[in-house]
């Protein structure tokens, strides 16, 4: 690939990945497991392109933390040499601040990951959907905060 077509690849998928994110924030259950793995996809395609295109062999498989600081850290470089030659480009919205939500007191004093176990113990042998376990450990939230609990709980 050449030095032009890598930096338009690059940027596709970016943007490829920008509105995968956005949809990942608004898709309900069972659609935001497909915009899950489209972003997953997204980035391993990043990942690999970005490790091409500064010289190194690519990895065969690179674990999704270390995909994520490398996407964040090697896309950064192209982002920030294409929005210097062109004036269209948004700037990126800085990341909202992580709100904790109080759980019911029948779980209180246990950490997340043991209070859903303990919803999924109680409902064993039974089908639960991440929208349950929510609503069991949190009660009633509002549509954000379902939304933004939502993506936490994957």
């Amino acid at each position: 690939m050449t030095a032009t077509s890598t930096q338009s690849t690059i940027h596709t998928l970016t943007t490829l990945k920008a509105h995968y994110e956005q949809q990942l924030t608004q898709a309900e259950a069972p659609a935001s497991d497909h915009y899950a793995d489209l972003l997953s996809h997204t980035d391993a395609l990043l990942v690999g392109l970005l490790v091409q295109s500064n010289g190194h062999a690519a990895p065969v498989a690179t674990p999704e933390p270390v995909a994520k600081a490398a996407v964040s850290k090697a896309v950064a470089e192209p982002q920030s040499k294409a929005k210097a030659s062109t004036a269209k480009a948004k700037p990126e919205a800085a990341p909202a601040p992580r709100i904790s939500f109080p759980l019911l007191p029948a779980y209180q004093g246990k950490s997340k990951l043991d209070a859903i176990s303990t919803v999924l113990e109680k409902n064993q042998g039974e089908v639960v959907y991440h929208d349950s376990i929510i609503k069991e450990l949190y009660g009633e939230l509002s549509p954000e905060a379902l939304k933004v609990e939502r993506l936490r709980m994957k």
